[in-house]
Order: C-alpha cells, then structure tokens, then sequence
C-alpha cells in the first residue's frame, strides 16, 4: 500500500490514529470510486481494530480526529438487512500517491499482529529503506530523534520486529576491528530453503515395500527349478526397477 509521506509527521502523536489512516487508505486502489469528497472506502469499524490491535471505542475515537485533522472528509452508513445499520462509508482526502509517497507491504504488516506504536516504527523504517535493497543506515540516536522514543525503547521495539522476522540487522565493522552502526533490511519475503529430491535410483518406498519385494522375489527364483518359471522371474527381476519406482502392477 501507497502511504503519504505527510502521515509520519502529522500522526506521530496519536500511534492508532497513523494505524487507522493507514488501514483506510490501504483500501485505495486504481479500482477505487472517487466522488466530489475524496476516495470511497467502505469498511467496519470492527474489521479495523483486529488489524489495528486496539478496541473499537479506539478506532472510533481516531476516527473523530481523522475527520478533524481532514484526512476523513465524509462518513456514512447505509440501513442494511432487517433494519440493522451497515458497515461505515468513508470519504478520503485525495493525496497524490504518484509521488511524495512510501510503500507497506500491508499483507505481511497487518498479518505479523504489530500494534499501533509497532506498526508506527515499522512504517518508520519502510519510509527510510533504500528503494534498490530495502535497507537503511540511521543509528540509534538518529532513529530515535525521529521517531521520538528514547534508545532503549527503539533498541527493544528493533527486538521485536526482528522476532517477528520483519526487520533483519546487519552488523558492522571498521577497520580497527570495533563495531559502528547497524544496516537494518526491510525482510520482504521469509527466508527457507528448498530441499531437492535425490536421483530416482536411491528413493525407496516409504513402507518398505520395494526392499522387501526385490529381495522375496530373488530368494523365490534361486529355489524355483522350472525353467518357465525361472524365465518369468529373471524378466520380472530386469524391469523391477519401473514397477517398484515408476508406478504400475506385475
């Protein structure tokens, strides 16, 4: 999702109320109706508290200051079934998100269960990340002016998200041999590995068949002393390897 940069500054104060913005302007795409008032949206106050982390009396008090502030510029809601009031139409002020913008994977922040001061943080480092490699230089003491919380609060908020393996940290010698600042990386996708299968000669069966039957069938053949026999079981032993492994029945 496209975020305005004008939204780390103008909501730092109020953590929920960066959440809540940014949860509705998630929801803009190309695809989006835009009217006289800015961007409709249509969405449940309930559905923003489980991805904001917070309670829905919170998400309806940043909603009233959203609508202060000017970033919600209309709201509405629409009698349903049965006489029962919808889900909230909102109204967004148009920003222009072709530039003067950062970008959130909202898929991974919103299913990592970050609260609204981590999500703040987060949204922080994403604005601050290098377009080509997704990292970031600052220290401590220059993220913490930013953000305004103290060192040990951005040292224990970088903990968390590199718990949660949204946030990898790199860290840096010098020349002499001591340490300066960390590299931070934006981790956009879960680090794994792929295990390759091995050549088809050394598979087996998982229960044990292809062992047993080769070796029932060997011991059958040397006890059998009719040619016809023995001639069946010498064919069947050759191709084996295509019953047992590659699928099929004798």
């Amino acid at each position: 999702m496209r975020i305005p940069n004008s939204f780390i500054t103008d909501l730092r104060s109020n953590y929920t109320d960066f959440a809540v913005a940014c949860k509705l302007y998630s929801l803009v795409s190309s695809h989006t109706k835009r009217s006289s008032n800015g961007y409709e949206v249509c969405i449940k106050q309930e559905t923003i508290a489980a991805s904001c982390k917070c309670s829905v009396s919170s998400v309806k008090r940043s909603v009233c200051r959203l609508e202060e502030m000017g970033i919600i510029t209309h709201k509405y809601r629409l009698d349903g079934s049965e006489g029962r009031l919808g889900a909230y139409h909102y109204a967004l002020k148009p920003y222009d998100l072709s530039k003067n913008y950062f970008y959130i994977n909202n898929r991974k922040a919103y299913s990592a269960g970050l609260s609204p001061k981590l999500f703040y943080v987060y949204a922080v480092f994403c604005k601050l990340m290098c377009n080509d490699i997704a990292r970031f230089y600052q220290s401590l003491n220059d993220l913490s002016a930013l953000i305004r919380l103290s060192r040990a609060e951005v040292s224990k908020v970088i903990a968390v998200l590199i718990d949660r393996s949204m946030v990898r940290k790199q860290l840096k010698r010098t020349r002499a041999g001591d340490y300066t600042d960390n590299t931070y990386f934006i981790v956009t996708r879960k680090q794994g590995c792929i295990k390759k299968a091995g050549p088809r000669s050394n598979r087996s069966c998982s229960n044990g068949l292809c062992s047993r039957g080769s070796s029932q069938l060997k011991q059958l053949y040397n006890n059998t002393s009719n040619g016809i026999c023995q001639s069946f079981l010498r064919k069947f032993l050759l191709y084996k390897p295509i019953l047992f492994y590659y699928g099929g029945s004798p």
